[in-house]
This record gives C-alpha cells, sequence and structure tokens, in this order.
C-alpha cells in the first residue's frame, strides 16, 4: 500500500504499524522524533498500535540540538 511520509511517497506492507515503519526507513533513534498521522500527533507509547492505512499522510519531526 502506499503512504507519504514527508511528502514522499512509500510502499509499505499491509497493517504496518509506526514501529515498524521507522524500521523500515532504518531511523534507529527513535529518541528525538515526533510522528503525527494526517495532522495528528501520536504519542510514542502509541506507535506499535498506529495501524497505517492507504494514502495516510505521516510527518516525522527530529528534533536538533544547537542554535
Amino acid at each position: 500500500m502506499q503512504i507519504s511520509v514527508n511528502k514522499q511517497l512509500k510502499e509499505i506492507p499491509e497493517e504496518s504499524d509506526l514501529v515498524s515503519l521507522l524500521k523500515q526507513l532504518n531511523i534507529k533513534d527513535k529518541s528525538s522524533i515526533a510522528i503525527a498521522v494526517n495532522q495528528q500527533v501520536i504519542p510514542r507509547q502509541e506507535w506499535s498500535k498506529k495501524i497505517l492505512k492507504e494514502e495516510d499522510k505521516v510527518l516525522l519531526i527530529t528534533a536538533y540540538e544547537g542554535g
């Protein structure tokens, strides 16, 4: 199925959750990431429960230190 991740189309398996999406994207450091699906922020403890659907729009936000 297709979803959008930061405005780029990605093909992912059916029934994928946010944790599996991060694995597919090779994102290992999850400590500084926030995720929104269809403009709704998903709390970290819900990532494994949030099943993605066709045409979902996922926004990955990474916090950086510095100034």
